[in-house]
């Protein structure tokens, strides 16, 4: 018996199944993706929270976690306001490694907020260019309007991601 290769019947079945794996396993595929871009968003927020707690630590150290301006903790380039970390890009890239993410101040000094976008996502005009980041914000009391402090608000919009 001569065997020279595959039949014609073997090569078209072969190609099937190929064409049934790829039609199953392209959707799957796609999804990692996305589940891997929030899940990175979401630990970026776990971070966040984490580095919050420290550094509100340090500033009781100091004795300046109430002041009521923006106030450094002594050699650390980190400041804190009212409590609470300041919410600012250059803060939170001195409070945390925000390697991987792109963070955009945004709002005013008595409603401060960020976006936290991952470095694939384009920036314009202080906006992420697509609907797959985090928003960040917090408000904060001023000597001269004393008011109660807003509670630290994260949302995640993953519509695009």
């Amino acid at each position: 018996m001569r065997n020279k290769g595959f039949t014609l019947i073997e090569l078209v079945v072969v190609i099937v199944i190929l064409g049934i794996l790829a039609v199953t396993a392209a959707p799957r595929f796609l999804n990692v993706q996305r589940d891997a871009r929030i899940a990175a968003l979401n630990g970026f927020k776990g971070a966040f929270y984490a580095a919050d707690g420290i550094v509100m630590s340090k500033a009781m150290t100091a004795g300046i976690e109430n002041s009521m301006y923006d106030t450094e903790i002594p050699n650390t380039g980190i400041y804190v306001r009212q409590g609470v970390m300041s919410l600012n890009a250059k803060n939170i890239a001195a409070a945390m490694n925000t390697d991987g993410f792109t963070v955009v101040d945004n709002g005013s000094a008595d409603m401060p907020s960020i976006f936290v976008v991952l470095d694939e996502n384009k920036v314009n005009n202080g906006y992420p260019s697509n609907r797959c980041y985090l928003f960040i914000a917090r408000g904060v009391t001023t000597a001269s309007f004393p008011k109660a402090l807003l509670p630290l608000k994260i949302n995640l919009d993953d519509k695009e991601c």
